[in-house]
């Protein structure tokens, strides 16, 4: 019996011993993976300041010239103009109206005011270039390349046109914003709103749809325009997804209210503000004809190279989430621009407010491609494809030496 007893106690202690040395084992490969992560988490920190300092420093002289020097653009409009002593602020509608006008309630001055506009925007750049190079930089060992697409991202602009090279802008669909505000403040929540829409629709859960109601909700509050043509793609869509996976229909009415109850309620409250001062009307091309004597081939310049990268690649592009949803939200916000406008007796039929969510959703789509682009080997279609992305970046640095020279936005 004490022999047996024996037996199985060492049976016991050998098999303890084992297990036990599995289980350190599993903790060492996951503390080695883990402490690989965080490292190379901590390798992207030096190149992520690396973009936000060039940017910042990049956008001072820009937003200086539009807020405190020649003033040509929508920032007097926005931050009270000094040339003209007005501290009459639009657009009533966004939460920036509440901080300026705050602002000048404290008793702020217009040089105050002014260089608070110039710093805010060059941080919101900074931080649009960061999150484009967590994303361009996701699963690649080599950081260099993806800081110089972010940086260049942020510069991409409409090839220039042959009927008036001056007008880079005018007429085109933007991916880059340099003269209005509003937007440039709601580009780093729209790129965290398009990761968290990705996300949602790749996996839907609740925890997705809180994240993304939140991000649509505050994108709305800054500027409404993306959210706008958003809505329309993401409902249907996640609906879609959420069902195929086999989630319940009680549930997808859940998530679908956490998704579109906080943004529908600040878009009603805009639509009551904005009813107070203007009106809206259907005028298919009313106004892209007023502003561009060919509206297709602004198109074309406008998108040429997320266009020959997404003809080339195609390939690359099935199960794509992210470039699906890019280019499906850019062609809703499109067709907004195109269909929507302004009543002409309110005198803003042809300020093109309709214009802003295509640029925004552009700048996704641009992003999205040159994720997959520049991940790809050299070959003919690869020099094809970059001899465009190189004309949309030198017709930007062109752009931005206008604006910084004081010639204006136009």
């Amino acid at each position: 019996m004490s022999g047996r007893l024996l037996l199985r106690r060492t049976a016991c202690y050998t098999c303890t011993a084992i297990l036990r040395g599995s289980l350190a084992a599993r903790g060492a490969r996951a503390a080695g993976r883990a402490g690989a992560a965080d490292m190379k988490v901590a390798s992207r920190v030096p190149a992520k300041v690396l973009v936000a300092t060039v940017l910042f420093a990049i956008s001072l002289p820009a937003f200086y010239q539009q807020t405190l020097g020649t003033a040509k653009s929508d920032f007097p409009l926005h931050f009270g103009n000094v040339l003209t002593d007005t501290r009459s602020v639009t657009p009533y509608y966004s939460i920036l109206w509440f901080l300026v006008t705050g602002l000048y309630w404290t008793g702020a001055n217009y040089l105050t005011v002014g260089w608070i506009a110039i710093v805010l925007c060059s941080v919101c750049v900074a931080l649009k270039g960061m999150l484009s190079f967590d994303i361009l930089s996701n699963d690649s060992e080599r950081l260099a390349l993806p800081a110089c697409i972010a940086i260049a991202l942020a510069f991409v602009m409409p090839i220039v046109n042959w009927w008036n090279y001056k007008f880079v802008y005018l007429g085109q669909i933007a991916p880059t914003i340099w003269h209005n505000s509003t937007t440039i403040l709601v580009m780093p929540v729209v790129i965290l709103l398009f990761s968290a829409s990705s996300r949602s629709l790749g996996a839907p859960s609740t925890r997705n749809a809180v994240l993304t109601s939140a991000l649509c909700a505050l994108s709305a509050i800054i500027k409404p325009n993306y959210a706008i043509a958003l809505l329309p793609v993401l409902v249907p869509w996640y609906c879609c997804t959420a069902f195929t996976t086999g989630m319940s229909a009680q549930r997808v009415a859940g998530h679908v209210a956490i998704v579109i109850g906080p943004v529908m309620g600040v878009l009603l409250g805009q639509w009551l503000v904005l009813t107070s001062y203007t009106a809206f009307t259907i005028a298919p091309f009313g106004v892209w004809t007023l502003i561009s004597p060919n509206p297709l081939a602004s198109l074309m310049l406008s998108v040429a190279f997320p266009v020959a990268v997404s003809i080339l690649y195609r390939e690359r592009w099935r199960g794509n989430v992210a470039f699906i949803l890019a280019w499906a939200v850019f062609a809703a916000a499109l067709m907004e621009f195109i269909l929507l406008a302004e009543e002409e007796w309110t005198g803003r039929f042809q300020a093109a407010n309709f214009l802003w969510g295509a640029g925004i959703a552009l700048y996704l789509v641009f992003q999205t491609c040159a994720d997959t682009f520049f991940r790809q080997a050299m070959s003919i279609r690869f020099v094809l494809a970059l001899t465009l992305f190189l004309a949309h970046l030198a017709s930007g640095i062109y752009y931005f030496w206008r604006i910084v020279s004081g010639l204006g936005f136009r």
